[in-house]
């Protein structure tokens, strides 16, 4: 969106006087009675007696009998968005939403990670309660010999910083391709 100059300025400006109810005196044709009306709300106006009306680049194109660029140039605006700007901007756009989404990604790993190491820590306070044979409480210590190593990633996740947080969702994003 272009940041154009206030409406009432440039028409002061250009030697239009506005009265304090907006009315002015049309400067495309001979008007005697005020005609143009102004409206400050809308950064808009219009002639009631030629029927011309725009913004502010419209009053400068038809005052000046430019085209709309050179009407930019007059007010010293920079023209409409080039290709290159756009481009750049459709790039931002496409960095923050792979931001974003590492940040939910990010988020959604370590919410499984917690719940993995809260019932990880659930196994093993169990098979303490439990008279289990041998081949169960081996496949219990099995099943909670990872808690380290999930309790390390947790934390590199909460307070770690940014490269060692890559390198963990870098790993889990491996382990899903393989099917884990």
């Amino acid at each position: 969106m272009i940041e154009k100059p206030d409406l009432l300025t440039v028409m002061e400006r250009e030697g239009i006087n506005v009265d304090l109810h907006g009315r002015f005196l049309c400067p495309l044709h001979g008007d005697t009675n005020p005609s143009g009306k102004i409206y400050h709300e809308k950064a808009r106006w219009k002639c009631y007696g030629c029927n011309a009306g725009g913004d502010v680049v419209d009053l400068v194109r038809l005052l000046h009998g430019l085209t709309y660029r050179e009407a930019l140039r007059h007010l010293g605006i920079d023209g409409p968005r080039t290709t290159d700007s756009l481009r750049q901007e459709r790039e931002a756009k496409a960095a923050r939403e792979r931001r974003r989404r590492y940040r939910e990604a990010l988020r959604g790993l370590s919410n499984k990670l917690s719940d993995r190491l809260r019932e990880m820590y659930r196994l093993r306070d169990a098979w303490k309660d439990y008279d289990t044979d041998e081949e169960t409480r081996a496949s219990w210590a099995e099943a909670v010999q990872d808690i380290p190593h999930v309790e390390y990633k947790l934390d590199v996740l909460i307070n770690g910083n940014e490269q060692d947080k890559l390198e963990i969702y870098k790993e889990r994003m491996n382990e899903r391709k393989r099917g884990f």
